[in-house]
Order: C-alpha cells, then structure tokens, then sequence
C-alpha cells in the first residue's frame, strides 16, 4: 500500500480575473492503473485553525494554508 499526504498548498501571488478556490481535491493516475480522486479538503490557516476558527473565510493571495477534511 502506498499512501500520499497533502498537508499545505501556497496560493499564487497574483493571478489576473480569477477565483481562488477555498477547497480542492487531488487526482492522480499511475501508468495503467486507475484514477483515484481523493477527498475534499478545505482551505484554513495555521493561524485559524490554532484558536479554533473554522468560519468561512476568503481566500487570500500569496498565503499558506493547511488542507484540513
């Protein structure tokens, strides 16, 4: 078994008339076998999810952010 963790993803520092999305899902395919699609995850900052805030927040250029599910 083989398991892959993605634990931070880094929004870009500008991009021109687009969204920055707030959750993301990975797929991935070795040679012939089949794709797998992981879960959703959710875009929060280290900064909120130490104090426990969990709220809705947008997403801000050129920020780290953990992935959390």
């Amino acid at each position: 078994m083989v398991e892959f963790k993605f634990n931070t993803f880094k929004t870009p520092s500008s991009v021109v008339g687009a969204n920055l999305p707030k959750t993301l899902f990975f797929t991935f395919r070795f040679y012939k076998f089949r794709a797998v699609q992981t879960e959703k995850v959710v875009l929060r900052r280290p900064e909120d999810i130490e104090v426990g805030d969990y709220s809705d927040k947008p997403t801000e250029y050129a920020t780290s952010y953990h992935l959390v599910s």
